[in-house]
């Protein structure tokens, strides 16, 4: 046993789990030790054995990435209670409240007030949901609808003040004229460098919430 890896260590001990064929399977950090490539092999490959041999099964992580990509259904929990309950999918495009939002992916939150035509915020005018309440209100962006444009363009001034690259893409953290932070998230190669003034451009609509929803929002550009 000694001379398993953590990935192999991980699938016997799945493995033992299945052979009583129990009717739910709790995965409680499963991963944590493993590093970062080894980690999506093999909860890929556990997520797989789990539906083939038709067990439900709770996976309690803190990786939001994690969560997303293995799972049907995410919970999300807060002080001690589930504030919602979504496929993957519906939990990043229409979280509950910001804090949500912002806990489950990057997400730029900003101070708005909408009408009939739109929002406007720090970023210019805003396309919002058809219904969005109006009035004041905190509007929610993701990183990758902001797109960085060049300083002659029609679009919002920023100044980058940090760039985060990943390989295969990055964050690039910008300065608005009014004092605010928002974060974009830009391809790989497309990196400008730190002190460059852009433009900025907005892609889709951004999310409209009541402009005090809960105490636990972290702030703008947080992820």
């Amino acid at each position: 046993p000694h001379q398993l890896s953590g990935g192999q260590q991980q699938r016997v001990a799945l493995a033992r789990a299945l052979a009583p064929r129990p009717s739910v399977v709790l995965l409680d950090e499963p991963f944590a030790s493993l590093d970062a490539g080894l980690r999506e092999e093999t909860g890929r490959a556990i997520a797989d054995a789990l539906r083939l041999a038709g067990t439900t099964s709770v996976l309690v992580t803190h990786d939001q990435g994690e969560a997303l990509s293995l799972a049907d259904q995410v919970a999300v929990m807060r002080d001690g209670r589930l504030v919602q309950v979504s496929t993957p999918d519906e939990l990043y495009a229409a979280p509950v409240d910001p804090a949500v939002g912002q806990f489950v992916g990057a997400a730029v939150v900003l101070p708005a007030v909408v009408s009939a035509a739109g929002a406007v915020c720090a970023l210019g005018h805003l396309a919002v949901p058809v219904g969005s309440a109006q009035g004041p209100a905190l509007v929610l962006l993701r990183p990758e609808q902001i797109e960085l444009l060049a300083p002659t363009a029609q679009g919002t001034p920023a100044e980058v003040v940090e760039v985060s690259y990943y390989g295969h893409d990055a964050t690039v953290r910008l300065l608005l004229a009014d004092g605010e932070h928002v974060v974009a998230r830009v391809d790989g190669p497309e990196l400008p460098p730190v002190g460059t003034c852009v433009r900025l451009a907005v892609r889709g609509p951004a999310l409209v919430y009541p402009p005090l929803v809960d105490s636990a929002l972290v702030g703008p550009g947080a992820g």
